[in-house]
Parts: C-alpha cells; sequence; structure tokens
C-alpha cells in the first residue's frame, strides 16, 4: 500500500492493486482532461513501485504517449478557440 493519497477514488484503488471497471477506466480518462496531475503521479508511483528508479524506454509505449499528448493539447487547443468564439 502506498501512503500517496490522491482525489481520485477510483487510481486509489489503482495504487491498492484493486480491480476497475472499464466504466471507470473511462472516467479517469475524462478527469485526465481536465486535471492530469492525479494520473501522472499515479503512474510515477506505479513505476517506482514496480521497476525503482529505473527508466526504461519503449518505442510502443512512447507511440501511445505521443498520440495521449497530442490528443489533450489538440482538446486544450479547442477549447481555447471556443471560448474565443464565444466573446466575439
Amino acid at each position: 500500500m502506498t501512503n500517496l493519497i490522491l482525489e481520485s477514488e477510483i487510481l486509489n484503488n489503482v495504487l491498492e492493486n484493486k480491480s476497475i471497471t472499464r466504466q471507470e477506466i473511462i472516467d479517469i480518462y475524462q478527469n485526465s482532461i481536465k486535471n492530469s496531475n492525479d494520473l501522472f503521479l499515479t503512474a510515477q508511483n506505479l513505476r517506482i513501485k514496480n521497476k525503482n528508479n529505473l527508466v526504461t524506454f519503449s518505442k510502443k509505449h512512447f507511440l501511445t504517449l505521443s498520440i495521449y499528448v497530442k490528443i489533450l493539447v489538440h482538446t486544450a487547443h479547442t477549447r481555447q478557440n471556443q471560448k474565443k468564439k464565444k466573446y466575439h
């Protein structure tokens, strides 16, 4: 068990090795669009727990992360453009 306490009960369950449902996975994704801090803290904690401070590189995972970041950036730009249109 970890000492890290997150706002997301679902991510706390992940850190406690409890299984989560498909809907909870979708909820994690949707919440991470607004604020990804808990998701990244969970990922960091799991990496340290399972790999210590060893950092490895995987082309397959790097590509997935790159796509995720592009989606986040696109979403942020879209929201900014929607706000600009709203005020003009």
